[in-house]
């Protein structure tokens, strides 16, 4: 009976340990749809090789050598990181009914494409990449190529 009563008590906690763990993770806001060559995912300190299907959040810095990569955000956005690029993830909030629309990413050097979705097309103004040259709205379903540097 102690037994039992013990292990029970390791099984609540352990669950809520869990979903403190699990709160403190950043949210996803979209994935890595394709990897073409060498591409990095840092985020929190850590920096990993980009894989296929990996998680994106907000405060992500994507970067690519000689290949490039292909991003899918929740709202239908879809980004094309190209060769030589860096691209910070800044802000991202897509909840329409709450009228919570934002997109913000710096693109630090190289070319993006981007195509718009939902959040472009429901928030005039809310879509933002920014470069050291200035910013590039996106509003409907338009598409855009950005470059930043050399």
């Amino acid at each position: 009976m102690y037994r039992a009563s013990r292990f029970c008590a390791l099984l609540v906690g352990l669950s809520l340990g869990v979903d403190a763990f699990a709160a403190a993770l950043p949210e996803a806001i979209g994935l890595v749809r394709a990897v073409d060559g060498l591409a990095v995912f840092s985020s929190r300190g850590h920096e990993a090789p980009a894989q296929v299907g990996q998680a994106l959040v907000v405060g992500a810095t994507l970067s690519t050598a000689a290949g490039s990569l292909g991003l899918a955000l929740v709202d239908g956005t879809r980004l094309v990181l190209g060769p030589h690029s860096r691209l910070q993830l800044e802000t991202f909030r897509f909840a329409p009914a709450a009228g919570e629309l934002a997109f913000r990413a710096r693109l630090q050097r190289g070319s993006l494409y981007a195509h718009g979705g939902e959040l472009a097309r429901l928030g005039k103004g809310a879509w933002r990449i920014e470069t050291a040259g200035g910013e590039v709205s996106l509003d409907g379903e338009a598409a855009v190529l950005v470059r930043a540097g050399r």
